[in-house]
């Protein structure tokens, strides 16, 4: 019920928008539901390559949003629903493999909790991202191998089999970097399946066929035509020669050891490639942005509200480690292996990012704090008065759970507006009142706007075919469609004296806008952003907030202000139309 509630829980309208990321599987998995294709008619998803937009996509994640859409129905209302069922389903999966590895009932159940309730897996469960997705898969293949490691049934292992099979095919073709992830897993279980003493042929067969497998899918995605393993993540791989060749280069201006001898040994690209490498391990494992902050960085996705794990969390790893080295040696064994392995994605590229690259190593954690969490149960059980110590350690993760909670559903949403875009859902909500034709001027590319504008209001089905193939081109400077422009070139005045004009803040000077030609020409208004009141855009030859008083700063603290299909215009206007007022 925790997991469902977390997760569900007005999970339209936290996040308040889509990133362009996000957007890339919600407007494709739209367009597969309508077209079998994409939005273009270019793609296919039977052609099994990437489709390329502003990123280079994975393969799976729209034709998931697809059925997810079908079912719920299309658009971006079901735009977080494929990620909390992936999520959901993973949390019963930790479940089912915990008692697996322990037959124990009682801890398989701590460490679902444990998952459920966890801040980090809450966060990447109510995205439209992809990793959540891969993960799932990840840990089918873990489940898959740990069954043919323990059982002695011949359809048992061949049910393996299967299932490790469809854990990697999956994971491998849902995120880019699993690609990474399960070629060193594969190889882990390969290796440990090449040792198990019990069914040795049976399993050396199967330790064969998985990595010849995956292998084959490596050389299928590297060689294939229209797609190469490294081009979606090619530049930001730290063993590129461009990498590290900086590197070096920007260490040895910086040092004080002048010698060139030492400068060769010390500083190269060996001894950059060991440091980096190094350091993007350990960063996975940040104490303080697991525990306490949530933040990456400059990184897209960020908690950033709360720790990926609540505080007490320490003792309960230390606790679990301890539990399973004693109770379950060989599981231990198992889960560290891949826990320590789980980093890899992380490790070779150049970003710092984690919270997606290196979600199963989270994920694998979550074993460890069901299984402190049940040795802790066991040591209270023990006292006098084991009903109070375990009625305070419910009392603790209550408390973490709904601190958490608070700050995820009231703080979250605005600290992240940004980076899900929701200024292109704020123009999609201005635009669609909007009856006469309309220009909108944007900064950089036109696609993402434009796209955004099809998607959020429900206008992919009544494109023609034309209107539909300007989206082949993500580098076109002006798309067209329904009753609007899209572009980031400034319009001739004549070709927009009659439309309704938004011009992004940054284009407004380039553009050189007369905001004269406004009805109300001693007024400045625009759509005004909900964290700080700066303008995204500015709004000339407007019809629908004139004569409407218009606030000077945007505040809207109830997520019904944030429903834009409910409000009237006047409501609309006076909420997230702000008026610069004369200094």
């Amino acid at each position: 019920m925790l997991a469902v509630i977390l997760r569900f829980w007005h999970l339209a309208e936290i996040p308040l928008a889509l990133y362009h990321d996000e957007m890339d599987y919600v407007a494709t998995g739209e367009a597969i539901a309508r077209f079998d294709s994409d939005i273009s008619g270019q793609w296919s998803p039977l052609q099994f390559v990437p489709l390329r937009t502003l990123n280079i996509t994975a393969e799976l994640p729209a034709v998931f949003h697809a059925g997810v859409q079908t079912l719920f129905g299309l658009g971006p209302q079901t735009a977080h629903l494929p990620a909390a069922l992936f999520g959901l389903a993973t949390v019963v999966l930790a479940g089912v493999l915990t008692y697996a590895l322990s037959n124990n009932h009682r801890l398989a159940f701590l460490v679902a909790l444990s998952l459920a309730s966890n801040p980090w897996h809450v966060y990447i469960s109510r995205l439209g991202y992809e990793a959540v997705i891969s993960l799932f898969f990840q840990l089918v293949f873990i489940s898959g191998l740990w069954l043919s490691v323990q059982t002695k049934r011949k359809d048992r292992q061949l049910l393996a089999v299967g299932i490790m099979v469809v854990g990697i095919l999956s994971a491998f073709f849902s995120y880019h970097a699993a690609k990474f992830s399960m070629s060193v897993f594969v190889l882990a279980g390969g290796v440990w399946l090449w040792r198990e003493k019990t069914l040795q042929v049976w399993h050396r067969c199967t330790a064969l066929t998985i990595l010849v497998f995956t292998g084959a899918l490596l050389v299928f995605t590297q060689f294939s035509p229209g797609r190469t393993l490294l081009e979606s993540r090619g530049s930001d791989l730290i063993f590129s020669n461009a990498y590290l060749a900086s590197q070096v280069d920007t260490e040895r201006r910086v040092s004080l050891t002048y010698s060139p001898f030492s400068n060769s040994w010390l500083t190269n690209k060996l001894a950059v490639l060991i440091t980096s490498t190094t350091d993007r391990y350990l960063s996975v494992f940040d104490v303080y942005r697991l525990f306490v902050s949530g933040y990456e960085g400059g990184f897209q996705f960020s908690l950033a509200v709360h720790g990926f794990f609540y505080l007490s969390s320490i003792p309960l790893v230390l606790l679990g480690i301890r539990w399973w080295a004693k109770a379950h040696r060989k599981a231990f064994t198992f889960i560290l292996t891949f826990l320590l392995l789980a980093p890899i994605a992380s490790t070779i590229t150049i970003s710092y990012q984690s919270i997606f690259r290196s979600g199963i190593t989270y994920l694998l954690m979550s074993f460890l704090i069901g299984a402190g969490a049940y040795a802790a149960l066991q040591a209270v059980s023990k006292l006098r008065q084991p009903t109070i110590g375990i009625f305070l350690l419910g009392l603790l993760l209550c408390m973490e759970a709904t601190w958490f909670g608070f700050r995820y559903f009231t703080r979250y949403p605005l600290v992240s507006a940004e980076n899900h875009y929701f200024f292109e859902k704020l123009l999609a909500g201005y635009v669609r009142r909007v009856s006469d034709p309309i220009v909108v001027v944007v900064e950089g590319d036109p696609y993402s706007p434009a796209r955004a504008l099809v998607i959020y209001n429900h206008l992919l089905a009544q494109l023609t075919a034309a209107e539909r193939q300007q989206f082949a081109e993500p580098k076109r400077d002006t798309y067209t469609f329904a009753n609007m422009i899209v572009t980031n070139v400034c319009p001739e005045p004549s070709a927009s004296a009659a439309a309704v004009i938004v011009v992004d803040s940054a284009m407004l000077q380039t553009c050189q806008y007369d905001l004269s030609n406004s009805p109300e020409k001693s007024r400045k208004y625009g759509l005004g952003s909900p964290t700080d009141s700066r303008m995204y855009y500015y709004l000339l030859n407007d019809t629908i907030c004139v004569g409407v008083p218009l606030p000077a700063f945007i505040y809207n603290a109830s997520l019904d202000d944030y429903q834009f299909d409910t409000l009237s215009n006047q409501d609309f206007c006076q909420r997230w139309v702000q008026e610069e007022k004369a200094r």
